[in-house]
């Protein structure tokens, strides 16, 4: 089985990975959008998924990555450029045995 990284590293070169772009949202509605987002994943049975949130006024930037690491069905999350709060997109991998 591949490693996490090595799919990540995949997911950040494939166009075709999934992907849900919050600009605009408010907090409130990028936690339901993100609920339905990995739910769509698990169903699809796709483990690796883009969450783009943007820098903007740094709320959602603050406020996901927390929510993705409670969240049961997260199995890892990943930033391209190594930290949460800078970057404007998630990498995200769903548990799916």
């Amino acid at each position: 089985m591949t490693d996490l990284k090595t799919l990540f590293r995949i997911a950040e070169m494939d166009d075709a990975t999934p992907s849900i772009d919050l600009h605009g949202k408010t907090v409130e509605e990028a936690r339901q959008d993100i609920d339905y987002f990995l739910s769509d994943l698990l169903y699809r049975n796709i483990r690796i998924g883009k969450i783009i949130h943007g820098k903007g006024m740094d709320r959602l930037s603050r406020t996901i990555p927390d929510f993705l690491r409670a969240h049961d069905a997260v199995e890892a999350i990943h930033s391209p450029g190594g930290t949460y709060e800078t970057g404007a997109v998630i990498y995200v991998s769903v548990n799916i045995d």
